[in-house]
């Protein structure tokens, strides 16, 4: 082995081990999302010497892009893409096993950051005709760069209609296209037996923005089944309200009553007249940090709490005597517990009462609320950028954009932290000066009021709402 080979090996196993790395901290979910940026741009020193290498280092990324582990077919499948190579590109992925999720994982991950434009739509044409595994690569893809293919996703969603995988990938990829033929077809997935698939295409009908889609939902579903989550990406003041469902009828023996997309889709619409019915949810273990969320997205009041977290402990790592003490609850004395102190969003019902009653005049009970602020664009993009956003939070705000507003401008939190801030960025130019007329606090679907009669007016002449208590 010469010196140049035995460098290029090294900068694929660093590359490897980078990717490792990154995959772990995702799983683990304890690093906020811009801390990755330093990280990934230690990628880019070891993509750049593997480029540089050409055709040796090149045959090397070909052959472990098939045979290595799949942390190596990531870091050999960028380099292929950086080279342009769309002819070795084509072999290795139709060789690769992407029967194994890690492996179609990092397929999506190297193929969605650095699959070079300019044969983008050729390659994904040549995955469309290959095996159920490559097809739904090419969903993957499709739907994060918003490549238009509705027509060969919705063919291939008629041939593998009885498949759950294939059909959960590429309705959400339609959904992501939002094209305005595809809304018959999916109406056919709203009498499944599985919720899963019933719920996916209601989101993807919700997406593609249609009025008429919407009302054959309603049709279909009846409104105990109608998807929580969904309830609050598009519904207006009423929505969650008593014609469907209630939380002050809550049961805690009935725990199909309320759940906690349902209590996050209230939140989500913003409508301070649920700000009791959350607050009495933080009694309920199970709701807590889901109505804590839901508080503190309408309020944007950000009470905290310190709590101890006790380490998980598996009892199978115990010494026999150690675990029978463990057993009875004595392994530790009082106190000294192993853990870690953690600062979150408070569960307290007293500091939420107590927070409420002394901001509740800045309040109007007549619009709709985000982070403590009229509802608009601009806190969804707060939601966006926060470095405290959940990931579940961040990817509903950027649902929100397409579906309240009608604007969609490609974005998934499993981007790069590059590519994620260059999305956000087009946000701001595409809304700033606010050239759509959007008034803050108003209920939107699809760009259009769905509540005109909450507006206030002011000499004929709608303006942003006052300030006024409830």
């Amino acid at each position: 082995m010469d010196l140049n080979q035995s460098l290029y090996i090294e900068h694929l196993e660093e590359l490897s081990m980078l990717y490792e790395q990154r995959v772990g901290l995702i799983c683990i979910n304890q690093w906020k999302w811009p801390d990755f940026m330093p990280l990934e741009q230690r990628f880019e020193p070891h993509i750049d010497a593997l480029v540089i290498g050409e055709d040796e280092a090149l045959a090397l990324c070909e052959e472990m892009a098939v045979s290595g582990e799949y942390s190596e077919c990531y870091g050999a499948l960028r380099v292929i893409c950086r080279q342009t190579n769309q002819k070795i590109l084509a072999t290795c992925v139709a060789a690769m096993d992407l029967g194994k999720t890690e492996n179609a994982m990092a397929a999506r991950d190297a193929l969605c950051q650095d699959l070079p434009e300019s044969f983008q739509d050729e390659f994904v044409q040549f995955l469309l005709k290959k095996s159920p595994d490559h097809i739904l690569l090419a969903a993957r893809i499709i739907a994060s760069r918003r490549l238009d293919f509705a027509s060969e996703l919705i063919e291939a969603l008629q041939r593998y209609a009885d498949e759950k995988k294939m059909v959960l990938t590429l309705i959400h990829a339609i959904g992501r296209l939002r094209p305005r033929h595809g809304t018959e077809f999916l109406l056919n997935f709203l009498h499944s037996t599985d919720k899963e698939i019933v719920d996916t295409a209601v989101t993807a009908l919700i997406r593609i923005g249609e009025r008429r889609a919407l009302r054959e939902c309603m049709a279909f579903i009846g409104p105990g089944d109608w998807p929580k989550m969904s309830l609050g990406l598009y519904g207006d003041q009423n929505t969650l309200s008593d014609s469907f469902f209630s939380v002050s009828d809550f049961d805690e023996e009935d725990t199909t009553a309320l759940s906690r997309d349902h209590v996050i889709a209230i939140g989500l619409l913003g409508n301070i007249a649920s700000i009791h019915e959350l607050i009495d949810c933080l009694e309920n273990p199970d709701l807590a940090e889901s109505a804590a969320l839901a508080l503190n997205l309408i309020t944007g009041a950000q009470l905290t709490e310190e709590v101890f977290v006790p380490d998980d402990i598996d009892p199978d790592d115990l010494f026999d005597d150690e675990r029978e003490l463990w057993e009875k609850g004595l392994l530790y004395p009082k106190g000294k517990e192993p853990g870690v102190m953690i600062n979150r969003l408070s569960r307290n019902s007293d500091d939420w009462i107590q927070w409420w009653k002394k901001k509740q005049r800045r309040f109007n009970h007549r619009i709709r609320y985000r982070n403590g602020k009229p509802y608009s664009p601009a806190c969804l993009l707060d939601n966006m950028t926060s470095k405290d956003s959940p990931e579940m939070i961040r990817k509903l705000a950027h649902e929100e954009l397409v579906i309240r507003y009608g604007i969609d401008i490609p974005f998934e939190t499993h981007m790069t932290v590059h590519q994620q801030l260059r999305a956000i960025e087009t946000y701001m130019i595409r809304l700033k000066g606010n050239p759509d007329g959007f008034v803050d606090g108003l209920w939107y679907y699809n760009g259009k009021p769905i509540n005109e009669g909450l507006m206030v007016f002011e000499n004929d002449v709608p303006s942003t709402f006052k300030e006024v208590a409830p």
